[in-house]
């Protein structure tokens, strides 16, 4: 009678409707009437990936559908004990029907094929712990998918359902390298391992991380990201000897790549890799028919596109002059060489030491050691002056004002005891002479400019400093003015370089950002006393 009872349990189901109840209990006799119900919460895991979806959740206040993906659950789980009484008397605990509440929907909550409600209304009260079955509570500390709440380890990626409460985030790394000027792929730039410093600048979050250029990365770990993703922003730089090619950058998931400094991250845990590539400064200068010297570095990084690459083109006359360096020198922004072969047409290169010649003090006594300042109104706005066989001579610093011509038949020559600062062109006609010679440094306003692929002079004449002064180009600030050209000789300590065409034109790649022409007229324009100077150029880049 046992092992018949025993059967009858295994095999066989009675349901009892009633409203609001519904439950499912094993049939034990027939025509029992269920008396009472007992409900147990435990935790357990009880849904499976392809036969019980949609999962019901709790989530706090009512049971919802779970329709974010596949995998086993582990909550709380309902669990119900029904009695009963047999027409003969017999009572008796049916075995342990699982079920939940119904949705909004109406949808099928239970594990078992039970539809409606049975049992509790929600979990009890307290707090679960990843798969402990004690204390009560859902579960706030492990992964409770779908309970829109972001618990343990959580993610977009992991709990789709519990997007929105929980986070996304992802990964950003950056970092330069050092390419040639013509880099024009990314092939070129995530193929150096010639590290450079520099810092990013990243939003979001919107914080800056400085790089050694040792070939490691700037990072930002888990950076918050929209629902959806969110697109960062980087602001690469570099110190002013490099300029930016290309920024290139690779997703890992899913999977892409593309350039600019701008991309987008959509999946929790992904990572967005910059790698920027600079080249060498690729302002460069350039010098017509007429020999360049530097004392010490000579260097001008040639740019492949220029219609004419080298350091020092052909004059009218058809050739060019002598290229000569005290120390080093470099022609190619390339990693590798030192551009030989882009110094001219004819490829003289000298290694030349020479001693220094205070050309100040040499014109000073040849015009006679002037002791006299002329007497301007004002030395900081020298209109130009009349033509005088005898040179200005200036104690202080000094500015010209207004753009001067001198024409044909005049000679203007200034001896300044100080600084210059040429506030306007200078430029001559016919047999016009100008020169400044100073004991000190010369600045030119950077309004004073052409623009990027014009070679009409905006200084004519010579300038000459001191063995410690500087001549300074100025910058480039508008189109209009952005490329210094002068015509004549220059001669200087060092020469301040700071026009660059980026921005303005073609920019660099095509034009040299300051242009030098040997005027050999002014051999026989100069005065007496200066016509026994050897005729040199002295180039030191900054």
């Amino acid at each position: 009678m046992k092992k018949l009872f025993i059967a009858i349990i295994a095999l066989l189901l009675f349901f009892v409707s009633a409203t609001p109840t519904v439950y499912a209990q094993t049939q034990v006799c027939t025509g029992a009437v269920v008396t009472g119900s007992t409900d147990t919460w435990v935790w357990g895991t009880r849904y499976s990936c392809t036969a019980d979806y949609p999962k019901m959740i709790w989530t706090g206040t009512a049971y919802e559908d779970d329709y974010g993906g596949c995998g086993t659950y582990d909550g709380w789980i309902l669990e119900t004990s029904y009695q009963y009484v047999c027409p003969n008397g017999t009572t008796g605990t049916s075995g342990v029907v699982t079920c939940c509440n119904t949705t909004s929907a109406g949808a099928t909550i239970c594990d078992g094929a039970v539809t409606g409600t049975c049992g509790s209304a929600a979990p009890p009260t307290g707090g679960g712990t990843g798969g402990d079955d004690t204390g009560g509570g859902d579960d706030t500390a492990g992964p409770y998918c779908g309970d829109l709440a972001c618990n343990g380890t959580e993610t977009c990626t992991t709990c789709v359902s519990d997007c929105g409460a929980c986070t996304i985030t992802g990964n950003v790394n950056a970092r330069a390298v050092l390419v040639p000027s013509d880099a024009t792929s990314c092939a070129d730039v995530n193929s150096s391992t010639t590290y450079i410093p520099a810092s990013f600048s990243l939003t979001p979050p919107g914080t800056t991380r400085n790089n050694a250029g040792d070939g490691s990365y700037s990072s930002w770990t888990n950076v918050p990201m929209g629902a959806s993703g969110s697109v960062f922003y980087l602001v690469p730089s570099a110190s002013s000897q490099y300029v930016q090619r290309l920024a290139c950058w690779n997703r890992d998931n899913p999977a892409g790549s593309g350039t600019g400094t701008a991309a987008s991250l959509t999946v929790d845990g992904s990572t967005l890799i910059w790698t920027v590539g600079y080249s060498l400064g690729t302002p460069w200068f350039q010098a017509e028919g007429g020999d360049v010297y530097a004392s010490a570095i000579l260097r001008s990084y040639v740019q492949p596109g220029a219609s004419t690459p080298v350091v020092v083109r052909d004059g009218t006359g058809g050739y060019p002059g002598v290229v000569a360096y005290g120390t080093s020198y470099d022609f190619d922004s390339a990693l590798t060489g030192q551009g030989n072969t882009n110094v001219s047409s004819t490829n003289w290169l000298a290694y030349a030491p020479r001693t220094t010649v205070d050309y100040y003090d040499y014109f000073y006594r040849r015009f006679g050691s002037p002791a006299t300042p002329y007497a301007f109104a004002d030395l900081l706005a020298v209109d130009k002056p009349t033509s005088s066989e005898t040179p200005y001579y200036v104690v202080g610093d000094m500015t010209t004002a207004g753009d001067w011509v001198v024409g044909d038949g005049e000679s203007v020559v200034f001896i300044v005891d100080g600084n210059v600062t040429i506030g306007g062109s200078i430029t001559t006609t016919g047999t016009g002479f100008v020169a400044f010679i100073v004991n000190g440094d010369i600045a030119v306003d950077s309004a004073v400019g052409t623009a990027y692929n014009s070679q009409t002079p905006v200084l004519q004449g010579i300038y000459i400093t001191s063995p410690t002064g500087t001549f300074d180009t100025g910058t480039s600030t508008a189109a209009s003015s952005a490329r210094f050209v002068g015509e004549g000789m220059f001669i200087a300590g060092d020469f301040l370089l700071q026009r660059d065409l980026e921005g303005y034109g073609t920019g660099n790649t095509t034009h040299a950002a300051e242009l030098f022409i040997y005027d050999p007229q002014l051999l026989f324009t100069m005065p007496d006393p200066m016509k026994e100077l050897p005729v040199t150029w002295q180039e030191v880049a900054p």
